[in-house]
């Protein structure tokens, strides 16, 4: 199985709270994403997105898939209300 590092960069047009992060890790996880670490100001203290413009959030994470995509991402993403990405990279892991 091969393994790859997907980086998120959304609009979130307002900050998550906690309770959505959890509901969200519970889905990612469900698909079977692992490593999810969100990068917003409730995740980090003094978080400032350092890839992306100030109004924007990030997630990242790996999969574990032969093969992922971006319209697979963004499927999972909506289920948790996410609705624009700025951009989505996908990078195969390399081996260990």
């Amino acid at each position: 199985m091969r393994k790859w590092h997907v980086h998120v960069s959304y609009w979130s047009g307002f900050t998550k709270d906690r309770e959505w992060h959890e509901s969200a890790r519970n889905l990612f996880e469900s698909q079977g994403w692992t490593d999810i670490r969100f990068g917003n100001p409730l995740s980090e203290p003094g978080f400032v997105p350092w890839s992306s413009s100030v109004d924007a959030d990030e997630i990242d994470f790996i999969v574990n898939a032969e093969h992922v995509d971006r319209e697979a991402v963004q499927k999972v993403l909506q289920q948790v209300g996410i609705q624009h990405t700025a951009y989505i990279t996908i990078e195969e892991c390399k081996a260990e």
